[in-house]
């Protein structure tokens, strides 16, 4: 992760719903930055990922790679 979405210093936290679960990864949509959002598994609690659902509402901080968005921080 490159840079981190923060407003005045402060992460923003975002509201999203799983649109795609696999294996090892996973897509969040989430309205307020468009776009659809990557997870990996590496990038969450291993005890959260094992609770994700298809259609699922998370809370997480929007981070940035070289290959777009990923979501990083996620709560459910």
């Amino acid at each position: 992760i490159r840079g981190i979405l923060s407003e005045n210093g402060n992460l923003i936290q975002l509201k999203g719903k799983i649109t795609k679960l696999e294996t090892t990864y996973a897509f969040a949509l989430n309205t307020k930055y468009p776009g659809i959002h990557f997870i990996h598994k590496e990038n969450i609690d291993e005890s959260v990922w094992d609770t994700l659902k298809h259609g699922q509402e998370i809370f997480y901080n929007l981070g940035f790679t070289f290959k777009g968005p990923a979501c990083i921080n996620i709560k459910v």
